[in-house]
């Protein structure tokens, strides 16, 4: 039924809001050999549990990944993009951090 979808449907938009009022934006930034999630800053003040990230691609499904959510000193997660095909992927990532739950899906262009 199309309102328990929605329903169903609330609480990710409300972990995507609490991602953006964090005090620095998700970002991400390419290399010519790296691709770099960064994160709010305050990630790092909190343990992260539960984390989740995917890279899906929509024209491919066996090229989809699997990422640990496992960040650096820096807030960041360094992929290596010769992991990637170039082309579309959309990043899907959800997580507990201060025991509010947070959600990510962003549209990502790999270059290579």
């Amino acid at each position: 039924d199309y309102y328990e979808q929605e329903l169903d449907y609330e609480p990710m938009v409300q972990a995507q809001k609490r991602l953006e009022q964090l005090s620095t934006p998700f970002e991400v930034h390419q290399t010519e050999d790296w691709l770099i999630l960064q994160f709010p800053l305050e990630c790092l003040d909190y343990e992260i549990q539960d984390g989740e990230l995917e890279m899906y691609r929509p024209s491919s499904k066996a090229q989809d990944l699997v990422i640990p959510f496992e960040l650096d000193e820096d807030a960041q997660i360094v992929l290596d993009k010769s992991r990637f095909l170039k082309g579309q992927y959309t990043l899907k990532g959800n997580w507990t951090m201060g025991g509010e739950r947070y959600n990510i899906n962003r549209a990502i262009y790999i270059n290579l």
